[in-house]
């Protein structure tokens, strides 16, 4: 009965000793890489109605977007379009009840005096820097004067913006 007594104190004594834990340590390293990436959000710009009779121009305007990461150098460039035979000077929308074509130009400025295009033929593209939210710019159209023998009908056309980072 003395050994069984024993026993459990000594027992007891182990139980109640605090364990010794080993611990060990190591880094996680973390990392990313920021890209630059830009988009760019279209509109339409919608000239109205013109009135072939009168002969004279028609002017509009509209604002796009263009979304690029902070610090990212960019150009903004505009096509001729899809109308058969438009050029950047004089893009061509196209009816959908005919194939006559609407001729029309599309400006970088207010005053209608620079062409956007592509960089090509004196026209100029647009430059900026990425500020990591919408940024808006303002293309400027004219309806050319003179088309006095244009149909009756329902024009359009789609211009490519080519955002390049």
């Amino acid at each position: 009965m003395k050994l069984s007594f024993a026993l459990v104190a000594v027992v007891s004594v182990i139980a109640a000793a605090p364990a010794i834990a080993a611990t060990t340590t190591s880094t996680l390293n973390v990392a990313a890489t920021v890209v630059d990436s830009c988009t760019a959000g279209g509109a339409t710009l919608n000239f109205g109605q013109f009135d072939p009779r009168t002969g004279s121009a028609l002017t509009g305007n509209q604002n796009f977007t263009v979304q690029c990461t902070v610090g990212t150098d960019y150009t903004i460039a505009l096509n001729a379009g899809t109308g058969d035979g438009a050029s950047l000077a004089i893009r061509k929308m196209t009816g959908t009840n005919t194939s006559e074509l609407l001729n029309y130009a599309l400006f970088v400025d207010s005053g209608r005096t620079v062409i956007w295009g592509d960089g090509t033929d004196t026209t100029e593209m647009v430059s900026s820097d990425g500020t990591g939210s919408n940024q808006v710019f303002t293309v400027y159209g004219t309806i050319l004067g003179g088309q006095t023998a244009t149909p009756v009908d329902t024009y359009s056309d789609a211009v490519t913006i080519t955002v390049t980072y």
